[in-house]
């Protein structure tokens, strides 16, 4: 249902070619690929969510999560739209936060070939599964 509206929200960017999920994706696997090797491993993912923990009780609320991603984008509504959208994909057990637990869990699902690391292209694979929209670009 949420993916439904999600892409109802962002049709009319879809039909002026004015979104590229492949760029958002990116940069999201830039910005957490924090000693940029390249890959992804659990540790970056932790420190990643981490940052957005204002209350620092290893838990991101949603409110928590949205603050950060309008901080990490502030003239960006797009990128904030998809971004604050995979709120819902990423608690894994719909606890209402994220915590340890999810991200174990995105890192698995991610982790397609399982050596424990996260190459860009799997991050940009589950990216285009979780947003449930065709990567343009």
């Amino acid at each position: 249902m949420y993916l439904v509206i999600g892409f109802l929200c962002l049709l009319p960017y879809l039909t002026n070619g004015q979104v590229d999920l492949q760029t958002i994706a990116n940069g999201e696997f830039k910005r957490i690929d924090a000693n940029n090797d390249g890959h992804i491993e659990k540790e970056e993912i932790s420190q990643s969510f981490q940052a957005f923990d204002n209350n620092h009780d290893n838990k991101i609320t949603r409110h928590e999560y949205d603050s950060g991603v309008n901080n990490l984008h502030p003239n960006d509504p797009f990128t904030v739209h998809v971004l604050t959208a995979l709120f819902v994909e990423l608690d894994s057990n719909n606890d209402k936060h994220l915590d340890d637990s999810d991200y174990d869990k995105f890192f698995t699902n991610a982790d397609t070939d399982k050596n424990n690391l996260v190459t860009s292209e799997e991050f940009l694979s589950w990216f285009q599964n979780a947003e449930g929209l065709p990567i343009v670009g």
